[in-house]
């Protein structure tokens, strides 16, 4: 019997097994606090909180939120907060809120909450608020030369240090005599620095920010000054004349200085310094004129003289003022003869005929002549003698002498003339003698120089009482010198002796005059009493006047205050209704004029705000500021007094201290309810909350003293209750059967929180009707809805805050009037409660529509709500209609370069091609969140990285990244920054790189260098172990050193590289080229690789390296150093769901397992991998990382295709399940992904040679210009 054949069916089932959302997510951290400045905008980024869920269904897809107050101006997605402003501007104000107490929440798939996190925003501040001013008083009074009130000026800034620093400057006509002392960072004391003149007059102040940021602040004071009382003073600083040279003439006027303050008689005015020598001054009325004009004319130019008033009797310089003479033209006559005089004696010598002397140079051709009239000659008994006139004559600029026509003549003297302009002369003197030596002694002798009255040959001290702190300029004694044989003035004259460092003399005039104010207090006494030695003329026909000078004392130094204690006069404080006698402060008084024991007597005076509140306590050189028994010190009436405490002395010198005081407020002020009777009206059905009314209690006293809380008393029942903070009073119980003609009584208690604490009572009058006196019968109960109309749609802008009123929804009762519209109640519901609930919530009593949370247009841009209207009286009275609400896109979102893993770093390179413009294989792309127009972006390379030269340029519209000039690159590496903008600026903004802002990103760029370094000095070492493997790939462009690690014992060691082998790669065929890439340092071991290794064949390089002893020459060591030349095409990527960071520090676990897995199958047990470092991966997942890596067999590098058959044949079985607890996620190619499985790693060969196709397609993105936004990688 034939048996039937059976047939059998079967089919594969794929089962996946899902994660449930069964564990709430977790914080890693109870609390965070973060730091943002005020001037942040929408987007800017706070900070980042970590949160873990165990649930792999659950990651990234948390979703957080913020509570508590000012929550609605920060945003979280994917635990980054950011600013979230409801307009495009700044929305955070250290100054109203410094920092933001928040509670955190995240929120998984499946509605599990986590516990909440605490939060703490801290606003920094910015300079953002300017300067403003307050006086002290509207006025300024000045009378007998000093103020008749203090006067301060206090610059007030919100902001805190340093930008609460301001600068004061003061105009107007009264700052020429009033100034501001700063006596604190923020309060100034004015001044006065001269004596004014009585007249009405204003002080400008302003107060600047000094960066200019801000506006400045200006106040004007009106200045009266009463009386005059004023130094003697010149009415001008400064007066000026201008002139042709033409009208110098002897006599004519220049300037008539006017003087005031001294009589004319006890005054004499002089030229002070800068005297040209042609004025003269009237040393009474001090009219200047010109005077004796020289000869050759003034030479055109700027003249400032100094013209001074000195007091007739005591010398001393009472005022100066400057007289600045400008001439003009200068039409100036040469004069032909250099000098004046001109002197020579001759030898008499029977054998001479002739004598000769230089009159003019020899290429002077100017004509002179010999006036005839003026010849004069002496005999040797010193009689005149008339001579042959025909003896002297002048040829070639010499005048000749006949010596034979002179025999009997002893000396002869004549004038020579200018032929041109006879006024220009020279005196001619010669004299005839047997012995000349003798004859110049003898008139160097007479031309001794000597000083005027009252310098005697025989009695040459002059003495001088001089006073202390005489100023400087002032002429102490004029005593010039003069030649008696010429009676010309002796320029040469010189001041000797220890203290004459402190005076000058001048050669011209002979003035000796103070160089530096001598102070009598200052100088040892043996110096009060000195001498000093004018000289004038050189040795040894000198002059000298011996100076004695007496220094007297004078009561010039103002009494001092030193403050005793650690009192600080700028914040002094007092207790308001301090007891008489409490001490304020406490100064010592000094005064330099009374040393030794004796005593001046000093007067006090104490003015100012509040002055009368306290008096001066004197006990020896000690001064106490006390409170007066008659002082009224209470802080409500003034918080800040400003003191001043003057002290004079017998001289009339003094000092004056300035004092600010505070006054300490205490609780001495029960809270005032205003008004002290609250009437109130409630119906009985008013629902629990209601309001009735508000109380309200004032405090004068501050802070704790006058903080009012408020509490009900007399509240049977508990039908009604009191916020204690705001006063508001509430129904907290129904009313029902409570209503009654006679109102109730209620008792608020107002008390502050002062110690010991006061109160004050009020009473509230609440009355309560019943609810049906509202109504009257037969009215009709319909209830009608007038807003909002039928397709009435609201438009709103978003980022509109939460509990912001928005829109009013109106309906009435029919028949009833307004006042009725009490009965009716309102709601609101969301028409589709998934996306338009939520947002808007109803006052059920006014029908105000207000939010419940700021809005946003990128979450929901429509909203539908249907509004109900009830009769309260009448329940089945009810009224709907729809609210159709759009919100509005603002520009309130900043581009931003996505999610960035700040631990990875993007490299790009750029290749030398010459010279000219390279550029650079980079694009940024950023994303803006809003919607057109809102949605530009700009790019800016930042300066404050390593730009400021401009050897890069961004495109601000396309992020296209460009090097100007690839011969300017000095360095293989530049790190550099970019931001995105939504705003189009004029320049790169200085702002500093924050790599939590995601508007902010850096990258390196390695320029490839093509010539081998040829010293190994200066270049990076990285040390290595022996056998060490290193992959040299694509992106390999720099020299890598290796260096050797061997036994420092066996030190000094030579290094010699003894041969290179190389392997070829799988794809690759053996190369005949040399193989000279690399290079060893004798000395240290380091290993050089020539970037020109990148163009060869892939393959390993073994490197055979001798280490040698240096001193035996005997071998240690045969070093192997294996190179793995890896192209990028022969590489793999492994993607985990693991942060680079967490991954590096099981990689190496990693390997060892994955290592293991391979050598189970036999076939394939000679294949290993060799992985590179993680870094972060660009998914749309986030959290994830990659690792490059290639396969070898033996030491042959296999190809990606081979890779791939043989990890996903070996990916599979059962012991490679341990690779999972890395969250190994896929193997993909490296730049582009193989498979999107999660679970598998099987490819059939035709997917392979399919996917070999696309990649060879894509792989070739290294050499054009990838994007950020696609798949470009850092350097593996």
């Amino acid at each position: 019997m034939r048996s039937r054949s059976s047939i059998s069916i079967s089919k594969n089932v794929m089962i996946i097994k899902e994660d449930a959302s069964d564990n709430a997510p977790r914080f890693l951290s109870d609390g965070y606090d973060f730091h943002v400045s005020e001037s942040s905008i929408t987007g800017q980024k706070v900070g980042q909180m970590e949160v873990e869920d165990a649930d792999e269904r659950d990651r990234g897809q948390l979703t957080f939120r913020l509570i508590g107050p000012g929550s609605e101006l920060f945003a979280v997605s994917g635990g980054t907060i950011s600013v979230a402003c409801p307009t495009a501007l700044p929305c955070l104000d250290r100054e109203e809120t410094d920092a933001y107490h928040l509670l955190a929440v995240a929120t998984d798939r499946g509605g599990l909450n986590s516990a909440p996190a605490s939060l703490r925003i801290f606003i920094a501040d910015r300079n953002d608020n300017g300067p403003t001013i307050h006086l002290t008083r509207n006025e300024i009074r000045i009378s007998d030369g000093k103020f008749v009130r203090p006067f301060a000026v206090k610059v007030r800034d919100a902001d805190i240090s340093p930008f609460n620093v301001n600068d004061i400057s003061s105009g107007g006509n009264a700052s020429t005599f009033i100034s501001l002392e700063r006596i604190r960072n923020d309060l100034y004391v004015a001044r006065l620095s001269s004596l004014p003149i009585a007249g009405n007059y204003q002080l400008e102040i302003i107060a600047r920010d000094p960066t200019g940021i801000n506006i400045p602040s200006m106040a004007i004071v009106d200045v009266y000054v009463l009386n005059t009382i004023t130094k003697a003073h010149f009415k001008r600083a400064r007066y000026e004349r201008t002139i042709n040279s033409e009208k110098l003439h002897k006599g004519n006027p220049l300037v008539q200085p006017e003087f005031e303050g001294a009589s004319v008689e006890s005054i004499r005015f002089i030229t002070l310094r800068n005297d040209p020598g042609w004025l003269m001054i009237d040393e009474y009325s001090g009219n200047l004129f010109v005077g004796d004009v020289p000869s050759d004319g003034v030479t055109s130019g700027k003249y400032d003289i100094s013209i001074a008033a000195v007091n007739r009797t005591s010398g001393r310089v009472l005022a100066e003022t400057i007289f600045s003479l400008t001439v003009l033209s200068g039409s100036r006559m040469i004069t032909v003869f250099q000098q004046k005089l001109f002197t020579k004696v001759f030898r008499k010598d029977p054998a001479l005929m002739h004598v000769s002397m230089s009159i003019l140079s020899p290429d002077d051709k100017s004509s002179v002549m010999i006036v005839r009239e003026s010849i004069l000659a002496i005999d040797e008994k010193l009689h005149k003698v008339s001579i042959d006139k025909s003896a002297i004559s002048f040829a070639s600029g010499n005048a000749i002498l006949e010596v034979k026509k002179l025999q009997n003549v002893r000396s002869i003297e004549f004038r020579m003339a200018a032929t041109e302009n006879p006024n220009d002369t020279a005196l001619v003197v010669v004299y005839l003698s047997s012995d000349p030596e003798e004859v110049a002694a003898r008139n160097r002798e007479l031309s001794r120089p000597k000083f005027i009255h009252p310098w005697r040959t025989d009695l040459n001290i002059i003495t001088i009482k001089l006073a202390e702190e005489t100023p400087e300029g002032y002429t102490v004694l004029s005593l010039p010198a003069y030649n008696p044989l010429t009676g010309e003035r002796i320029k040469d004259v010189q001041l000797s002796g220890d203290m004459a460092p402190f005076f000058t003399v001048d050669g011209e005039t002979g003035d000796v005059k103070v160089l530096h104010p001598l102070d009598y207090e200052t100088i040892e006494p043996q110096k009060r009493k000195f001498d000093m030695l004018l000289t004038a003329g050189e040795e040894p026909y000198e002059a000298v006047a011996r100076l004695r000078v007496e220094l007297l004392d004078m009561d010039d130094n103002p009494p001092k205050m030193e403050t005793l204690g650690i009192a600080d006069l700028n914040n002094l404080t007092v207790a308001e209704n301090s007891r008489p006698g409490t001490v304020l402060f406490e100064l010592h008084i000094s005064d330099a004029d009374y040393l030794n024991g004796k005593r001046d007597v000093f007067k006090y005076t104490l003015s100012g705000e509040g002055s009368a509140n306290f008096q001066v306590k004197e006990v020896n050189d000690t001064v106490a500021v006390i409170v007066s028994p008659a002082a009224d010190l209470d802080h409500e009436k003034a918080k800040t007094l400003f003191i001043s405490l003057k002290v004079e002395d017998s001289g009339g010198n003094s000092d004056s201290a300035a004092a600010v005081v505070t006054i300490i407020d205490i609780n001495d002020n029960a809270p005032i309810f205003v008004p002290r009777q609250y009437k109130s009206e409630a119906v009985e059905n008013w629902p629990i909350g209601t309001v009735l009314t508000m109380v309200y209690a004032e405090d004068r006293d501050d802070e704790d003293n006058g903080r009012v809380e408020y509490s009900l008393t007399a509240n049977d029942g508990h039908y009604f209750e009191v916020d204690k903070d705001s006063g508001l009073v509430r129904t907290a119980r129904p009313l029902i059967g409570l209503a009654r003609a006679q109102p109730y009584e209620l008792i608020v208690t107002a008390t502050d929180k002062g110690v010991p604490a006061l109160s004050a009572t009020a009473i509230i009058s609440v009355r309560i009707v019943e609810s049906t006196s509202l109504s009257r019968p037969g009215d009709d109960k319909e209830i009608h809805i007038f807003e909002p109309p039928v397709d009435f749609i609201l438009n709103l802008d978003e980022n509109i805050p939460a509990n912001q009123r928005v829109y009013t929804v109106q309906a009435r009762i029919g028949g009833f009037n307004d006042q009725f519209e009490r009965e009716v109640k309102y709601s609101i519901t969301a028409v589709d409660n998934v996306t338009d609930g939520g947002w808007f919530g109803i006052d059920s009593s006014s029908g105000d529509v207000f939010t419940l949370q700021q809005l946003d247009y990128e979450q929901q841009s429509a909203i539908t709500l249907r509004v109900t209207a009830q009769n309260a009286l009448l329940p089945e009275k009810i009224a709907s209609r729809l609210l159709r609400i759009r919100i509005n896109d603002l520009d309130d979102n900043q581009p931003s370069f996505g999610e960035i893993d700040g631990s990875v770093h993007r490299v790009f390179s750029i290749s030398e091609t010459g010279e000219g413009t390279t550029e650079m294989m980079a694009t940024l792309h950023a994303d803006d969140a809003d919607d057109p127009p809102y949605d530009s972006v700009y790019y800016y390379l930042l300066p404050t990285c390593s730009n400021r030269d401009g050897k890069f340029t961004i495109d601000k519209e396309t992020g296209v990244i460009t090097v100007t000039d690839y011969t300017l690159l000095q360095n293989d590496e530049y790190h550099l920054c970019a931001f995105a903008s939504a705003y189009d600026l004029p320049a790169p903004p200085e702002i500093a790189f924050d790599n939590k802002n995601d508007s902010m990103i850096a990258f390196t760029v390695e320029a490839k260098s093509l010539k081998m370094a040829e010293t190994l000095k200066g270049l990076p070492k990285i040390k290595f172990n022996n056998n060490t493997i290193i992959t040299f790939g694509e992106e390999i462009y720099t020299p890598i050193p290796i260096r050797i690690d061997v036994n420092d014992e066996l030190s000094p060691i030579n290094y010699h590289l003894n041969s290179v082998t190389f392997i070829p790669s799988e794809s690759s065929s053996a190369s005949t080229e040399k193989l000279d890439y690399f290079a060893v340092d004798p000395s240290s071991g380091d290993v050089r690789i020539d970037p020109a290794l990148a163009d060869h064949a892939e393959g390993v390089f073994s490197l055979h390296i001798d280490a040698m002893q240096k001193s035996t020459r005997t071998s240690i060591a045969d070093l192997i150093t294996s190179v793995h030349n890896v192209k990028s095409s022969s590489m793999l990527k492994f993607i985990f769901d693991q942060e680079a960071n967490l991954l590096s520090l099981n990689l190496d676990d990693f390997k060892t397992r994955l290592n293991s897995a391979l050598n189970i199958d036999s076939s394939i047990a000679q294949i290993s991998v060799v992985i590179g470092m993680p870094h972060s991966h660009s998914d749309s997942f986030k959290n994830r990382s990659s690792v490059c890596f290639h396969a070898l067999r033996g030491d042959v590098i296999l190809s990606q295709e081979s890779a791939i058959l043989a990890l996903s044949a070996t990916l599979n079985p059962l012991p490679l399940s341990s690779l999972f607890t890395y969250l190994l996620r896929r193997m993909e190619l490296n730049g582009r992904r193989k498979r999107q499985s999660k679970a598998t790693f099987n490819l059939k060969k035709k997917d392979i040679r399919e996917l070999t196709k696309m990649v060879w397609n894509t792989v070739k993105f290294r050499s054009g210009k990838p994007e950020w936004r696609s798949s470009s990688h850092p350097r593996q």
